[in-house]
């Protein structure tokens, strides 16, 4: 076995422990800290980032960063279910973070169920709930209950093809996730398949706003990881 290979399977196995890690947490998830349990993720990222980046050449760094890639996306799959137990389970939750490019926002990570054209979906700055979320650096609420496709393309810039891959979706908020420098480095969505952004959402919204800030803090510092 050659030294990438080695490298691979190590990330590979560290990944599984992360995974594991994260599940044997749901059980302390109420007696934990929101910001204890990010802590304790990003320590394992850095660990595993540094540990397997100090022997390594360029072709295995490209490999490792992919493997810290993987690792991410299941830390944040994993904060998003335990960070937010009053959200209704019916309201989907996913992450998206730029493109290689810088043109996009592209779907990373989430919690709940998503078609495979949902996982594909990328936002032009401006374009959507998530794009102007990107653009504004603010909180964007979209109420789509009623509008046609017209409607929806017109107000929010999107294609048919993503009418049509999110046409079950009648409510989104987006959170704006920022790094020290107040760069927009992702956006937090929360969608739900009912109309509920004048009733479910606003409640909580107006209950929890201290954990979907603790929440937004704790993904930054993922992605920052």
């Amino acid at each position: 076995m050659n030294r990438t290979h080695r490298l691979l399977s190590v990330g590979i196995v560290i990944l599984i422990g992360v995974i594991e890690i994260a599940n044997v947490l749901l059980e302390l998830a109420l007696e934990l800290n929101t910001r204890i349990f990010i802590a304790i993720i990003i320590i394992i990222l850095i660990a595993i980032h540094t540990g397997l980046q100090i022997h390594a050449g360029r072709e295995e760094k490209e490999a490792l960063n992919d493997s810290k890639r993987e690792v991410k996306r299941a830390a944040i799959e994993q904060l998003l279910y335990l960070a937010l137990p009053g959200l209704n389970p019916k309201t989907r939750r996913c992450v998206f973070v730029p493109s290689p490019d810088g043109k996009f926002m592209q779907f990373f990570s989430s919690w709940g169920s998503f078609q495979p054209c949902e996982v594909k979906l990328q936002f032009a700055r401006g374009c959507g709930a998530v794009g102007r979320c990107w653009y504004t650096g603010g909180t964007v609420l979209a109420r789509l209950e009623g509008l046609s496709v017209k409607e929806i393309r017109d107000l929010w810039m999107i294609s048919k093809e993503q009418v049509k891959c999110t046409k079950r979706v009648k409510s989104i908020v987006a959170f704006p996730i920022k790094d020290q420098r107040d760069k927009v480095i992702g956006v937090l969505a929360l969608d739900d398949f009912r109309d509920v952004i004048d009733t479910e959402i606003k409640d909580f919204l107006t209950k929890n706003g201290i954990v979907i800030d603790e929440v937004v803090e704790a993904l930054s510092q993922v992605l920052k990881a």
